[in-house]
């Protein structure tokens, strides 16, 4: 449930909004032990002092935030307008705090720059100076840092550019139940560092689809409709299905390099499963208030019994599971 609802129109933002989006948010909801814990670090930057402003950034990671902490139970740090400091304390906390019952996903829209010589990317914080890559945000420290992290599974999502990515032959999932069930069961199992991104320096509005940029419109549109089990590599298929062709040539979906990729994926488990596994009321947690867009509480159904019966006892089989 959302605890606050604002209403983003441009043009039409009071004071008090604009206070709210110009700092930091943070956004915790319970986290699912039993099933391994759930975190997420997602950055939404429009306010630049330095650079072009954006318009679909901050309301990309808000309407990100709302779904995955709704339907998927995600603990979830967000932070609007994040600046440098700000962005690698963060991650730098999440290091110390993970553990290898964790699962940790970033996500991050805004301004990247790529260096033209060494194909390097970097994502700029809103107090990024053009010419100061002191002030930048290297996605290549990032990955050192991912490698360390003792996380089991690590997803970057960035609507940008992200170093050590390149197109990969798809993993394809095993098309019967109990092939599928011991594949899902094999990397759940297994480390992974993975990074899905758009390959832009900058998020690209489409103003047909309600004011999210492209890649945003299809990772929020894939998981919405989810209602079992969902691997990565399934959803970034399921993404370029939902993109223009032009969007499609750059999108990405790989094992980060530098971060000891072992094999395993990214899972996302809705919420749905545990309700169905306790038989019982879900006691509502104690939660700090939540900002987000109009339509980023919605949750869509969750699969059907018989599915969801299936794929949750592959969950609970797997859930304390150590490789």
């Amino acid at each position: 449930m959302i605890d606050m609802l604002v209403t983003w129109r441009k043009g039409t933002i009071g004071a008090l909004l604009t206070i709210l989006l110009s700092l930091p948010i943070l956004v915790h909801a319970a986290s699912r032990d039993q099933y391994g814990r759930y975190h997420a670090l997602v950055i939404g930057n429009d306010d630049y002092a330095h650079l072009a402003k954006l318009d679909t950034a901050v309301s990309d990671a808000i309407a990100t935030a709302g779904l995955l902490r709704s339907k998927y139970g995600f603990d979830v740090t967000l932070l609007l307008n994040a600046t440098q400091s700000q962005t690698l304390n963060f991650i730098d906390w999440l290091k110390g705090e993970l553990t290898d019952k964790d699962r940790l996903l970033i996500y991050y829209a805004g301004h990247g720059k790529q260096d033209p010589e060494t194909g390097s990317c970097h994502w700029l914080p809103v107090d990024a100076k053009p010419k100061i890559g002191a002030t930048w945000i290297a996605s290549d420290n990032l990955s050192l840092q991912l490698r360390t992290m003792a996380a089991r599974h690590v997803m970057v999502v960035a609507d940008s550019c992200y170093s050590g990515t390149s197109a990969q032959a798809a993993k394809v999932p095993p098309k019967s139940a109990a092939a599928r069930e011991e594949w899902l069961r094999n990397i759940a199992k297994k480390r992974s560092r993975t990074a899905m991104v758009s390959g832009a320096l900058k998020p690209m509005h489409d103003t047909v689809k309600g004011g999210h940029s492209v890649f945003a419109k299809a990772f929020l549109d894939v998981l919405g409709d989810n209602g079992g089990i969902l691997d990565g590599q399934t959803l970034f298929q399921q993404m370029l299905g939902k993109v223009p062709p032009n969007a499609r040539r750059t999108l990405r979906y790989s094992d980060i390099g530098q971060a000891e990729q072992a094999g395993g994926d990214f899972l996302f488990v809705p919420r749905g499963l545990a309700r169905i596994a306790e038989k019982k009321p879900v006691e509502k947690p104690v939660e700090k208030p939540v900002v987000a867009s109009a339509d980023a509480g919605k949750t869509p159904p969750v699969a059907s019994a018989d599915t969801s019966q299936m794929e949750l006892a592959f969950w609970n089989s797997v859930k304390d599971s150590h490789e």
